[in-house]
């Protein structure tokens, strides 16, 4: 709850608007596969867990751009979400498009590279898929080049906090179950 509540000051400060007169955010994901826009596939799952999915079901947000380097999953992801630009070329996204949170969505050893586009562009947060990098020095890097770069990185650890988990969490230590 604290860290949420954070979060949200920190990006209705992106235009210095409160919670109330928020103007829709522009958020564009790189990386068009199954953790963006297919693992909500499957009826069995209780909870939201693509992102393409959490993105449609915020008011504030408006997935403007996706990128892959894959055209064929690109054109199918663009299509089923409705997201009128498609990329083949982060940097070119990064370029021509107003991104206010951008979510990479590829395999990890492309996160590295593709937020440091990220953190030299004028995305104004990054959402990045878990782990943010294979090597520890490099993900310090990144996270002190947002630091010093005023950006917000977030690394999507976010099903930690989610009230299911918290409860499963609760009647483990209980002792309930587990024995």
């Amino acid at each position: 709850p604290r860290k949420k509540k954070r979060l949200r000051l920190k990006l209705e400060n992106m235009n210095g608007t409160d919670s109330q007169s928020m103007d829709k955010r522009r958020v564009a994901i790189v990386g068009c596969g199954t953790v963006a826009g297919d693992i909500d596939d499957d009826a069995k799952k209780r909870h939201i867990y693509g992102h393409a999915k959490a993105i449609s079901m915020v008011k504030q947000l408006e997935l403007t751009a996706c990128c892959d380097r894959d055209e064929n999953r690109l054109r199918t992801f663009a299509g089923r979400w409705k997201v009128p630009v498609q990329y083949l070329d982060l940097q070119e996204m990064l370029h021509k498009e107003q991104i206010d949170i951008l979510v990479i969505a590829t395999p990890t050893k492309t996160h590295y590279e593709n937020v440091l586009l990220a953190l030299s562009s004028d995305v104004k947060a990054i959402f990045c898929e878990k782990p943010i990098t294979f090597d520890l020095l490099q993900g310090i890097k990144l996270v002190k080049k947002a630091e010093e770069s005023g950006k917000l990185l977030i690394v999507n650890y976010a099903r930690r906090w989610d009230e299911f988990y918290a409860e499963c969490k609760n009647l483990l230590e209980s002792g309930e179950l587990g024995r």
